[in-house]
């Protein structure tokens, strides 16, 4: 416009000297004959040529807007290209989300197989325990027969007799017959045993040589994951760097721009494809990696159980051998009985004692060793069934513990969710109203801007269609923004019955045998049937306009935000409407340099909107900032102070009631995972501190806690009275 103004300025000074030159020679041919003639052709020839370089500037114009007006279709066009792309990106964010949830839900999963594994270990402990109080009992057996046998002994050097010596031959048949029956059949066992462990160890081969496959390719598929990340790194940073090169070049690109646009969008169209093919093989791979691992749980615990077969195999054959070794004293001692007997035959009568002594004895021997041998056996086996039904009490009571705790952290969570549903349902109910306060006043302004255009004349009609447009855009956008917030309105209804009902259960499935899990089932069911009632006041509340009280802060951030960036929106919308009416009115004048004086209103008047806009934000902000600084500080009764160092954030916290000024905990917060550690200090390693981290941080793993609990503390622990202070509190009864 600038070098169409420099023609027109240069080609009006070619007119004016060619009308000059014009002028002179009139004045030379009305010294002659015939001079009126000659100027007044003269004088019309002016005229015709500035008429023409009117009509060239005019048609210039044109061109120009044109151009202007194609140049902004581009740019609206690449705009949504940039959008599409933008929507790519966030999809393959969700999808990164979708997949990293998937992968928690993998590792709960295994933490569940391989609990369950835990309990058929234990079960197949168990079983072993019984395997080896068998062992233990033929132990005794065998023992108890190798006493009858040397008592047997003693008493034959003691006291021999014919009927003795008649009857005690069938007695050791017998024993010997039971003693080969259970020699045989413990053969049998430790045949089988061997057998179970050569098939045991031929499929740990196996499942190790999977497991070793799985590790590689969970290897692999952790690399794909990695390599996923870092294109959708790359993908973020190419969209940044086109948005930023789409604002640079938004007024000055032209087709070329366009066609690189184009080609760098399908480039990452091209890349999300990509992603999209790389995280389904890498889900693939994580499905094969469960499998994979649960095969290698399953052979580490056929490991075990191979192993716990193979001892069993030792001991029973320790146990053969122990029993093929009595059956060879047996053996002997048969030997020796037949040399006693033939000794008795070939003694005198007078030498030998009475042999019904020697019976009343061996029956009254054998009657005492078979009591002591039952009350032996019973005692052991009161003693195995007291140890098993401790150990079964210490795991149910472990497992009682367990899962209270999961159900308390479960009820918490409950309640939390709760007060957080609570929250979000009046906060949504504020920006609902102020959205219909703006819904109104933007239909206020369209019935103005419709009574204006019945009164304006034609000229204005075509700046008073725009406005009329703009502003039914911007009453569509406040309508859907209404309708989402109404949408996340009744999703945090939504959450709230679910974790009502996640309570309920949690509360249910309490055991009922234990008081303090009684009474803390007690105050939780109390604790949702208050926030039940609230809730169902809220809701009644919402139907019931005219009873409903809303309790507002004085000076809510939220929606003076919202009110300063809608009046600074109407503002700038005013400022360009206004600058469009003064260019449309220069124009339907006929000035020539009026489209570029209106754009630089136009631009002038934006860039003093931006710039009080920047200033008011940056009071905003320092106001608020340092009022809610305040109000932790007043309210939690610690001075906070952050610092930064290497990208991450540190956190002081300095107790009111602390006796010394380095008495302060530091926290650090990690920006990418969302978790805060505590440091280690000096005074965080005083024992009494110690103490509490170890209690509610390490082994609670709350931090809110263990503030809570040093606070309480610090203040039972001064020693003068405590005054007070109310100056920033305020009370306010509901």
């Amino acid at each position: 416009m600038k070098e169409a103004d420099g023609d027109g300025e240069h080609d009006d000074d070619d007119v004016q000297g060619t009308a000059g030159e014009t002028s002179d020679d009139p004045m030379e041919i009305v010294r002659t004959d015939g001079a009126l003639v000659n100027a007044y052709e003269a004088t019309n020839m002016v005229k015709s040529a500035l008429v023409a370089e009117f009509e060239r500037r005019g048609e210039k114009l044109i061109e120009l807007e044109r151009e202007a007006h194609a140049l902004k279709q581009k740019t609206k066009s690449a705009e949504s290209l940039l959008a599409a792309t933008t929507a790519e990106v966030e999809s393959l964010r969700e999808m990164k989300s979708d997949h990293e949830k998937s992968k928690v839900a993998m590792r709960e999963e295994l933490a569940e197989e391989r609990q369950a594994n835990m309990l058929a270990l234990e079960r197949e402990v168990g079983r072993a325990c019984e395997a080896e109080s068998r062992v233990k009992t033929l132990a005794e057996e065998l023992s108890a027969m190798k006493e009858t046998l040397a008592a047997i002994e003693r008493e034959r050097a003691e006291d021999s007799a014919e009927d003795d010596a008649e009857r005690y031959p069938s007695d050791f048949a017998e024993k010997n017959a039971e003693l080969e029956y259970s020699v045989a059949c413990l053969q049998d066992e430790v045949s089988n045993l061997k057998k179970e462990n050569v098939s045991l160890q031929a499929r740990f081969q196996t499942v190790e040589a999977e497991r070793v496959e799985v590790t590689t390719r969970a290897e692999q598929a952790e690399e794909a994951l990695r390599e996923c990340e870092s294109l959708v790194a790359q993908a973020e940073a190419t969209v940044l760097d086109i948005r930023r090169e789409a604002d640079d070049a938004k007024l000055a690109r032209g087709a070329d721009g366009d066609e690189e646009s184009s080609k760098i969008i399908e480039d990452l169209r091209g890349m999300n494809r990509t992603l999209q093919e790389e995280l389904r093989v890498a889900t693939r791979e994580a499905a094969e990696v469960k499998t994979l691992r649960r095969k290698a749980e399953f052979a580490a615990t056929c490991e075990e159980r191979a192993m716990a077969a193979e001892s069993r195999a030792l001991r029973a054959e320790a146990s053969v051998i122990d029993t093929s070794s009595l059956q060879a004293r047996l053996s002997k001692l048969e030997y020796l009985e037949n040399d006693w007997a033939s000794v008795i035959d070939r003694l005198s009568p007078g030498s030998v004692k009475v042999p019904s002594d020697l019976v009343e004895r061996v029956i009254s021997l054998e009657t005492r060793l078979t009591s002591q041998t039952g009350e032996q056996g019973k005692m052991m086996s009161d003693l195995a069934q007291a140890q098993m039904k401790e150990t079964a009490a210490t795991r149910r009571a472990t497992e009682a513990e367990e899962k209270y705790q999961k159900i308390e952290s479960s009820a918490s969570s409950a309640v939390e969710a709760l007060a957080v549903a609570e929250r979000q349902i009046a906060m949504m109910k504020g920006q609902v109203e102020s959205l219909n306060r703006i819904v109104k006043s933007y239909e206020d302004e369209g019935n103005a801007a419709a009574a204006r255009k019945s009164t304006e004349k034609e000229k204005s009609k075509a700046a008073s269609d725009r406005a009329m447009k703009e502003l039914e855009k911007l009453l569509a956008h406040a309508k859907e923004r209404i309708a989402v917030l109404d949408g996340e309105l009744s999703e945090a209804k939504t959450r709230a019955e679910t974790a009502e009902a996640a309570a309920t259960a949690a509360a249910a499935a309490l055991p009922v045998e234990n008081p303090v899990t009684l009474a803390r089932i007690e105050t939780l069911e109390r604790e949702r049937e208050e926030l039940l009632e609230r809730l169902k006041r809220e809701s009644a509340q919402e139907d019931d306009s005219k009873a409903l009280k809303v309790l507002h802060f004085k000076s809510n951030p939220v929606a003076s935000a919202m009110r300063s960036a809608l009046e600074k929106e109407v503002e700038s919308l005013r400022s360009e409407a206004a600058g469009l009416r003064e260019a449309l009115s220069k124009l339907q004048q006929g000035s020539v340099s009026s489209a570029s004086e209106a754009d630089m209103t136009v631009m002038k008047r934006k860039l003093e909107d931006l710039q009080k806009r920047e200033q008011r934000l940056m009071t905003v902000f320092k106001r608020q900032i340092s009022a809610f600084r305040e109000a932790c500080h007043k309210i939690f009764g610690y001075k906070i102070e952050m610092n930064e160092d290497a990208g991450a954030c540190t956190f002081t916290l300095t107790s009111d009631y602390a006796t010394n000024p380095t008495d302060a905990f530091a926290f650090k917060y990690d920006d990418k995972s969302s978790t805060v550690s505590l440091k280690e200090t000096p005074f965080v390693a005083a024992p009494e501190i110690r103490r509490s981290v170890e209690t509610f941080v390490t082994r609670m793993r709350s931090i809110p806690a263990f503030i809570a609990n040093h606070t309480i503390e610090t203040f039972n622990q001064r020693d003068d009275d405590v005054d007070v202070d109310d100056d920033g509190v305020d009370a306010m009864d509901a």
